[in-house]
C-alpha cells in the first residue's frame, strides 16, 4: 500500500481540509501565517511622513493601491495608518504574544514594502534567538566527522 492509500485506512483523510480562509496554515506564496490554525499578526501600523522624501513610495503608490487589496485580502487583520512629520516611514507589526517588529520602508518601492509587509505578515512574531555554540554532544558520530575532503 501507499502512505496516501494508509492515510485512507482510518476512515479519515490524512489532512482535514481548513475550516475557512483565516484558519489556513499556509499561504499561497509560501509561507508560513499561522500557528495551529491562528493568525499571530493582529496589527500592521504603516507609520509614513507627507512631506519627506523618504516617504514618496509608501504615500502615494502604495497607499491607494496595495493598502487596499491587503486589507481586502486579510480581513482577520487590523491594518491602522499613523501620519508622523518628520520621521522616515516603517511598517510595525503587533503580534498576538505582545511581541512586536518594526521594518524600516524608507526609500522602498510599493512593491518591495507590499514584500516586507507579507514578511511581516508570515513571520510568527518571535524572538530572533542567536545560537551560541556549535553543537556538543557526550556521542560523536561513528562514522566519524564530516569534512570537505572526503573520498569516495
Amino acid at each position: 500500500l501507499s502512505p496516501l492509500q494508509l492515510g485512507f485506512l482510518s476512515g479519515r483523510p490524512p489532512f482535514p481540509p481548513p475550516q475557512s480562509p483565516t484558519h489556513t496554515l499556509f499561504d499561497p506564496e509560501g509561507g508560513v501565517m499561522a500557528m495551529r490554525g491562528v493568525w499571530q499578526l493582529q496589527k500592521l501600523v504603516v507609520n509614513y511622513c507627507d512631506w519627506g522624501g523618504s516617504s514618496r513610495g509608501i504615500s502615494r503608490a502604495f497607499m491607494e493601491s496595495h493598502l487596499p487589496a491587503l486589507k481586502e485580502k486579510n480581513p482577520q487583520l487590523e491594518v491602522v495608518t499613523q501620519l508622523v512629520r518628520g520621521q522616515h516611514p516603517n511598517l510595525k507589526g503587533i503580534y498576538k504574544n505582545h511581541n512586536e517588529r518594526v521594518v524600516c520602508v524608507r526609500n522602498l518601492a510599493p512593491e518591495d514594502i507590499m514584500l516586507q509587509a507579507s514578511r511581516l505578515r508570515c513571520s510568527l512574531g518571535r524572538k530572533v534567538v542567536k545560537l551560541r555554540t556549535r553543537h556538543v554532544t557526550k556521542r560523536p558520530s561513528v562514522q566519524g566527522t564530516w569534512t570537505t575532503e572526503l573520498k569516495m
